[in-house]
């Protein structure tokens, strides 16, 4: 993907949509255009679509997302790290603390071979080259970064 792409830094996920679907109970769903600006999917693929809402402009920041609250909807939108060791799908994230400071850096754990990485914040979680380290398994010097980052 080129830096350089209008479209690049404005991909529209599940996640990222600010159409939501609402149940009268008030469970929110994860939902996007399904090809026109008629037609929504939701993320759990719950039939019939509840009503889809829009929230407006003034209600959240560019940086904030309507929450969604289906379960069934949350598996499907969640990040899977993969080891990019041994491959293995499911890592863990967890927070390792930064010495000196009151913060912590984002890190994976492998469940299968117990490989540790820190997640990098330009990298792409779900990436299965590098599991979001930014960095291949391969490790070479020619390799230094991961495709996903571009």
């Amino acid at each position: 993907m080129s830096t350089d792409d209008p479209l690049a830094a404005t991909t529209i996920t599940y996640e990222t949509h600010q159409r939501r679907a609402i149940e009268p109970d008030g469970t929110t769903h994860a939902a996007r255009y399904a090809g026109d600006r008629q037609h929504f999917t939701t993320a759990c693929a719950v039939d019939p679509v509840p009503t889809v809402e829009r929230l407006e402009h003034n209600e959240l920041s560019d940086t904030e997302f309507w929450p969604i609250t289906c379960p069934g909807c949350k598996d499907a939108v969640a990040v899977v790290i993969t080891c990019p060791l041994c491959k293995t799908p499911g890592a863990e994230e967890f927070g390792l603390p930064i010495p000196n400071t009151d913060d912590s850096a984002d890190c994976a754990r492998c469940i299968a071979c117990g490989n540790t990485w820190g997640l990098d914040p330009g990298a792409n979680a779900a990436c299965t080259e590098c599991g979001g380290s930014g960095n291949t398994g391969r490790g070479t010097i020619y390799d230094p970064r991961c495709t996903c980052q571009e």
